[in-house]
């Protein structure tokens, strides 16, 4: 049950929708008002424009973010209004190596840019996403996965799990171990369950920005979860995803609305950090379905985020919401707040859908961890500012790419 009926609520009439109850065709519906906006401003289908752009100010990988949402969109609510637009997205940016390295971007893309599209196109197969073009969505996954596991330097700072548990395949992994263990060497992992922003490989990772951010932590709840489940209930991974979650209640959850801590309070999230909130919803609703014993203390946190995120977020019928969802005020509309939101709302509907297939699952891709490592895979900061290629990012290396490993693994 999505929302049990003493949670139900009837918002005033001036906000989305007026009911978010067990019913699964009330949450459909808000989906459908939300994506709507989401996708009104994209051109990219355009005569002249480029297709999966959203374009200035909105980065690379917050474009394929948006795709991962809108494959999840069509899955969770059969609504296949914007399928061909995905395809030909998810499609277009793929590069001349079919690695998510297009020649327009190369110069400033990232680790962590690269692996979003990846996971767009991981969702894509897990989810059996339609392909007039026959796409092979997975090999795009582990050509990404291949391409970064050729970067990893042992010798600065010492130092995946999706991929194996799509496709039973150990080489990911023993990369998923090597790395959540290199990102607890470093610090990057707190005791407490704390997933931190960044560090410095110009200093060998000595010093650690300690700024937290709900998508990262988002990635390594999810991750572990995955491997928890590949690995028949390992109790190591369980007490990973248990001690990050508690961590994440106590620290994004105030009030058990999601928040943006880091930003919210003072008003200053940047223009990537509005998507934030959305990545971690994702993750979640993830976490419940594959790791049973999550599921319990998931599945109030996204209803209730859900329905403030409805009532106060978004105004009635303009499909413009915003990212505080706590309370009321003169907060901005954009992308990245009308992801958010969406991405809150389908989060309700996972639980009911079917969970990703399970290993045996292969591409023609045999040899992983092969890969050329072309390109320059310098990771800029979570704001996209000043730092590319000299932090190594928690959230633009370690956080996207381990949970692309976790989820190559089912």
């Amino acid at each position: 049950m999505l929302v049990t009926p003493s949670r139900a609520a009837i918002f005033r009439d001036r906000h989305l929708f007026p009911l978010l109850s067990s019913i699964i065709d009330s949450v459909k519906s808000a989906a459908r008002t939300v994506a709507k906006g989401l996708l009104s401003s994209y051109n990219g289908d355009k005569p002249g424009e480029t297709p999966g752009l959203f374009g200035s100010p909105y980065y690379w990988w917050s474009d394929g973010a948006i795709w991962d949402a809108m494959v999840d969109y069509w899955y969770l609510t059969g609504d296949s209004t914007y399928n061909d637009v995905v395809e030909q997205s998810l499609a277009w940016q793929v590069g001349p190596n079919d690695d998510y390295m297009p020649p327009n971007q190369t110069k400033v893309l990232g680790n962590d840019d690269q692996s979003t599209w990846a996971h767009a196109a991981l969702t894509a197969a897990e989810r059996s996403f339609p392909s007039k073009n026959n796409i092979s969505y997975l090999s795009l996954a582990e050509n990404v996965f291949n391409t970064q596991v050729a970067r990893w330097d042992d010798k600065t700072c010492g130092g995946a799990a999706r991929l194996a548990h799509f496709t039973g395949n150990k080489t990911y992994s023993d990369w998923a171990e090597k790395m959540y263990q290199w990102t607890e060497k470093v610090g990057l992992i707190g005791e407490g369950g704390e997933v931190y922003d960044g560090t410095d490989a110009t200093k060998n990772c000595s010093e650690v920005n300690h700024i937290q951010w709900s998508s990262h932590l988002g990635n390594f709840i999810h991750g572990s979860a995955l491997m928890y489940n590949i690995t028949n209930g390992n109790s190591t991974w369980q007490n990973r995803t248990q001690t990050h979650l508690t961590h994440l209640k106590s620290t994004f959850f105030p009030a058990a609305i999601l928040t943006e801590t880091a930003c919210e309070s003072n008003g200053k999230c940047d223009i990537d950090q509005f998507f934030f909130k959305g990545l971690l919803s994702r993750d979640l609703a993830r976490t419940a379905q594959i790791a049973p014993f999550t599921s319990s203390k998931i599945r109030p946190l996204l209803a209730e985020s859900a329905k403030a995120a409805a009532s106060i977020g978004c105004a009635q019928n303009d499909q413009a919401c915003v990212i505080n969802w706590s309370k009321e005020g003169s907060w901005t509309s954009n992308l990245g707040s009308q992801f958010s939101v969406l991405q809150v709302i389908q989060a309700n509907l996972v639980e009911g859908s079917k969970a990703p297939s399970g290993s045996g699952t292969t591409s023609n891709n045999t040899t992983p961890a092969s890969g050329s490592g072309i390109g320059s895979g310098a990771s800029p900061s979570a704001t996209q500012g000043s730092n590319a290629g000299k932090v190594v990012q928690n959230g633009a290396f370690m956080s996207f790419v381990i949970s692309l490993v976790f989820r190559l693994l089912m």
